[in-house]
């Protein structure tokens, strides 16, 4: 029960209780506001005796003159304006009326207004032609009924089913009229009404069937919750049935049809045939006996009624004051009355409990008497307020542990406050209560910001909260970026599985508004355009009566990242295992075939020595000879794969072995072939078989001539160059150090990922059968293995190849030379775009400039980074692009970005040498330039020369 309800309770409780038991003897009539309001009062046009128009259109009738005299014993200002019955009672729930003259009290309309005191009983009777089988209510059971639309009668029947055959009609006259006509079965109409009417109507084959169907009290009925009109009627009546004016009004409506007595015109035709001829000298005495019998039968009849009034309304009194008691003795809320001297005068029984002493003894007792000093002294304040200003008031008070909420308000009495009332409510509980909610709303609050997770409560698409961490994820600043705003805002056009996003948001959604929790991957976008992807979470809520979908995102791109590295580096160790696997392999066949080709070998020669040349054997033995020949060196190379031959390592200057070798490639190379070299000065020096030396440059120049068939460039280079930990870290097999690098690339029909996947194979060969043994390659991963050394391939078809051979720096080298110091990477700060096709390499590219310090944007493609351009979602400082790449080069991307953006800085990078690069126009003389690998040092200077440039 609210608290409004519970005052209105009190309020209704007091006027038909306390007022009644403490102020009988006073003079109040009502509220003072009544006085200068003109009341609005309806009732039914055409509703005879109670209410109707007569013949000049005044509203007339006993309800009319019963309310004329109530208004004139209170002082009332009114209006009575009648109308149709269905209207006027519309008009009252409305509370488009004040007043309404008539109407029958039942529980169902108890619902929706409130009725008076009764004016009248009314007893509700089958009316019937004369002759009519009908003699009781269970007669009428099925029969065709006739009643006024929207009357009592009306809803009687069917609340109790008595019949399917209900004629309705406008009026009582209409119905008693119908069923006098011979039309349907009876009708149902209120006993003084319907005698008064067949009178009227002079409807002689109409009677009645007695016990009554329904007896009814007849009230005004006022709009709900109008306490004080309510009041000041029923204090009208009850000022009206103490007087005679009630009994003149009741029988100048219902006289002529209540009266037991015989019509006087009656007995006089009686009289006049019986008695005439003998009795006419006493008629005159006869006449006066009869007329003084009335006389005395009617005073006796008002004093009954009078005496009835009286006992009616005692009875009402002690019933109003009965429920009062009860009310006090059995209300679960603390009630109080108290006099213009502020002692309780009237007090609930549970405050024996709060208190600890009978009622009778806290009665007339003041607030010191009864609480805390401090306490009591709060409380004589707020009851002053509330006598001094006439309004109520709302407080919070504690005692003895717990805590109360008190309501206080004056009852008026000609215009002044002159008692105070007032409830109060434990709410000790209610308190406990909503303090353990607010804190478990804030350890909700604090696990929900807290949260690693980004957490979204969602209603169909749109966003309505979310926690800090959802900021981070998103790469906003405020929840108002995200709040109000659509899912598809935050994701990718299309999802992972080709799929539009908004197709497979719509799929998702239901299922996770449906109940079904489920898990999902979801490529979402953050506010500046960058693509990222999330594991998501789906659960659906209920909170204040609708649905929403909770979503909880976990970034899953590092995942990502870390689990494709590790693939990668798996393939890379499974690859190392495989061709170490093999070269064991080949190394022990080689050994033992060895032998047998060393004796195979041996006797062909003693045979050949033996047999003169002429002879015709002789040929034949040579051809033994040339096969062992070819297949002692196919050993050897087995055993240089299997890093097993034996070798003679000393220390080189690999740019004077090149030097030595030019003649010797330039033969190995057809004419339409260019050879360059770029040989860096000062360069390191190696320790190194100068055989094996010579056979890398062998096999790497006729891979590339036969590359090149339609002739090229054949391009070697060396170069001095610092590997750190954190490019090892992304190369698996690679140590961090010095090394000297030899370089050897072509321009020829270059290779798929498959084909640079099996090269180091053993014979493993693209060529022709019996052009190629496939062991070249084979050969040279052994000698770079042998010298712990390490060996890369960049390749791409038609795009040429470039072979990386990574040789240590010779130790003694390092004698008397400054080592490097550590570089310390200054933090950055800009934002970059990496556009970088190899996932693996855009991921180490990443992670080293955001440890710089720079912000990073990346994407895979050309055509993606072409795409966040023109729709000018990103502004970067600085273009990091590869050369060669699917679609477009680097180059082509750069002229396309420049013709939007012209000040847009490029840097270019590649596992080509910058030379073949240039070479073959794809960049130009002054464009900046990194060659792959590249430690972090050597990036953050290139990129500060390309920004300062």
């Amino acid at each position: 029960m609210t608290i409004k309800t519970m005052m209105l309770s009190l309020f209704m409780i007091v006027n038909i209780g306390f007022i009644p038991a403490f102020e009988t003897s006073l003079d109040a009539r009502r509220p003072e506001s009544y006085k200068k309001l003109k009341l609005t009062v309806s009732g039914d046009y055409h509703y005879p005796p109670y209410e109707f128009l007569d013949e000049k259109g005044i509203p007339t009738g006993w309800n009319v003159d019963i309310f004329k005299a109530v208004a004139e014993v209170m002082g009332l200002d009114f209006e009575i304006k009648l109308g149709p019955w269905e209207q006027v009672r519309k008009s009252l729930e409305m509370g488009e009326i004040d007043v309404l003259l008539g109407m029958y009290r039942s529980e169902e309309r108890d619902r929706l207004v409130d009725f008076s005191m009764p004016h009248l009983t009314v007893h509700h009777l089958i009316f019937v032609r004369q002759g009519s089988p009908i003699k009781s209510k269970e007669d009428i059971r099925g029969k065709e009924i006739i009643v006024q639309r929207s009357d009592i009668m009306h809803d009687y029947l069917k609340a109790n089913a008595l019949t399917d055959h209900i004629v309705e009609v406008e009026t009582p006259a209409d119905a008693l009229q119908l069923l006098a006509s011979g039309k349907h079965d009876c009708a149902l109409l209120g006993n003084l009404q319907g005698l008064f009417l067949v009178h009227k109507l002079k409807l002689s084959n109409i009677s009645i069937v007695e016990p009554p169907l329904l007896s009814t009290h007849y009230c005004f009925a006022v709009t709900e919750g109008n306490a004080d009109l309510l009041a000041t009627l029923n204090e009208g009546l009850s000022l009206l049935n103490a007087t005679k004016r009630y009994g003149e009004i009741y029988d100048k409506w219902f006289g002529v049809v209540d009266s037991p007595g015989i019509p006087v015109h009656v007995l006089a035709q009686y009289a006049a045939i019986i008695l005439a001829p003998l009795l006419l000298l006493f008629v005159g005495s006869l006449i006066w006996s009869w007329s003084l019998k009335k006389k005395v039968a009617q005073k006796t009849e008002e004093l009954q009624r009078e005496l009835l009034e009286r006992k009616q309304a005692e009875e009402a009194l002690h019933e109003s004051e009965e429920i009062f008691r009860l009310f006090m003795k059995y209300s679960p809320i603390y009630v109080f009355f108290k006099d213009e001297q502020i002692r309780s005068i009237q007090l609930s029984e549970n405050y024996e409990k709060m208190l600890g002493m009978p009622i009778d003894e806290i009665l007339g007792k003041t607030m010191d008497e009864l609480f805390p000093s401090e306490l009591a002294r709060s409380m004589i304040e707020d009851d002053l307020r509330v006598m001094r200003t006439g309004r109520p008031i709302e407080i919070v008070e504690e005692l003895d542990g717990r805590t109360y909420t008190t309501i206080k308000f004056p009852i008026m009495r000609n215009g002044k406050p002159t008692f105070l009332a007032g409830f109060t409510i434990d709410i000790t509980e209610k308190k406990q209560m909503e303090e353990a909610l607010r804190e478990n709303e804030r350890r909700y609050h604090a696990l929900f910001e807290s949260a690693n997770d980004a957490i979204f409560l969602m209603d169909g698409e749109i966003f309505v909260e979310c926690n800090s961490q959802a900021l981070v994820m998103f790469g906003v600043n405020h929840r108002n970026e995200i709040l109000g705003r659509s899912l598809m805002e935050f994701s990718a056009p299309r999802q992972s599985d080709g799929l539009s996003s908004e197709e497979n948001a719509q799929k998702w959604l239901d299922t996770g508004l449906h109940g079904d929790t489920r898990k999902f991957n979801w490529l979402h976008k953050r506010k500046d355009g960058a693509l990222f992807e999330a594991e998501v979470s789906l659960n659906n809520l209920a909170l204040n009566g609708r649905k929403y979908i909770q979503a909880i995102l976990r970034d899953i791109s590092e995942r990502r990242r870390a689990e494709e590295e590790k693939r990668l580096l798996v393939e890379q160790l499974h690859q190392m295992r495989k061709l170490e696997a093999i070269g064991r392999l080949a190394g022990g066949v080689a050994h033992d075939f060895n032998n047998m080709l060393g004796v195979i070998l041996g006797y062909a020669q003693l045979l050949k020595s033996s047999l003169p040349v002429g002879n015709s054997m002789y040929n034949d033995v040579l051809e033994i000879e040339k096969a062992a020949i070819r297949s002692r060196d196919i050993t050897r190379q087995l055993l240089a794969f299997s890093r097993k031959q034996v070798i003679a390592p000393r220390v080189v200057d690999l740019n004077s072995m090149i030097d030595e070798m030019r003649k010797a490639l330039s033969r190995l190379i057809r004419e339409d072939i260019e050879l360059r070299f770029t040989l860096e000065k000062n360069l390191w020096k190696v320790r190194i078989d100068p055989s094996q030396i010579d056979q890398i440059l062998v096999n790497l120049a006729v891979n590339a001539r036969d590359a090149m068939p339609d002739g090229g460039v054949l391009s070697i280079e060396t170069r001095n160059v610092h590997l750190d930990d954190f490019y090892c870290g992304e190369h698996l097999g690679m140590k961090p150090g010095q090394f000297v690098m030899l370089s050897v690339s072509d321009t020829g029909v270059g290779m798929d990922e498959h084909t640079r996947s099996h090269i180091f194979e053993p014979f493993f060969t693209t060529k022709e059968l019996g052009k190629g043994t496939g062991l070249g390659l084979a050969t040279l991963y052994g000698i770079v293995k042998q010298n712990d050394g390490w060996i890369n391939v960049y390749s791409e078809p038609g795009q040429g190849t470039m072979f990386k051979i990574y040789i240590p720096r010779m130790k003694e080298d390092l004698q008397g030379e400054e080592q490097p110091e550590a570089v310390e990477i200054p933090s950055r700060a800009g934002t970059i775009l990496v556009v970088e096709d190899d996932e693996m390499m855009r991921g180490m590219v990443t992670a080293m400039l955001k440890t710089i310090g720079y912000k990073v944007l990346s994407t895979k493609t050309p055509q993606e980074a072409l795409s966040l351009f023109e729709k000018g979602e990103v502004h970067v400082d600085l273009l990091l692009t590869d050369v060669i790449m699917p679609g477009l080069s680097g180059k082509e991307l750069a002229d396309r970005v420049r013709s939007m953006l012209p000040e847009t800085r490029v840097l270019f990078m590649s596992g080509y040498t910058s030379n073949v690069i240039a070479h073959r126009g794809v960049l130009e003389d002054g464009m900046h330039f990194i060659q792959k690998p590249f430690s972090m040092s050597e990036l953050d200077r290139v990129i500060s020369e390309t920004l300062c440039d």
